[in-house]
């Protein structure tokens, strides 16, 4: 009876790590706050970005790198987040274990207002109230 409670037990975890609705992600560069994130299943560059406190002074969210590692190879794709916030168009989604890095610009691509406005408009892009009312640096 043990075993059986056992190999019940093991396949409901089996399950539940399936199912899970988070995935980790690094967020690197030019952001209020980068690291390692813990993100839910199906959010977007731009969620990320929001979530990591939005762009700072000097980066280049014209200029995102998403790195994807498979298991033979891996891939490096250029997007323009500030396009798609601007312009109101499709979100990236993420996958596990990318990588994600806003450069920092020695000749800023965008000037400290239009940071700035990128940075108000995220909540707006994502229909969601804003979390943060700070100063970009």
């Amino acid at each position: 009876m043990k075993r059986i409670s056992l190999i019940i037990l093991l396949m409901l975890s089996v399950v539940a790590l399936l199912s899970s609705k988070e995935i980790t992600v690094r967020m690197l560069g030019m952001v209020q706050s980068p690291g390692s994130k813990q993100i839910e299943l199906g959010t977007g560059l731009i969620g990320l970005i929001y979530q990591s406190g939005g762009a700072k002074f000097g980066g280049c969210p014209k200029s995102v790198f998403i790195k994807t590692e498979g298991a033979e190879t891996s891939n490096l794709s250029e997007v323009n987040a500030y396009e798609i916030v601007m312009k109101g168009l499709p979100d990236v989604m993420l996958r596990e274990n990318q990588t994600i890095w806003i450069p920092e610009n020695v000749i800023p691509c965008l000037s400290a207002d239009q940071i700035r406005e990128f940075n108000q408009q995220l909540p707006i892009y994502l229909k969601l109230e804003p979390a943060f009312h700070r100063q970009d640096r």
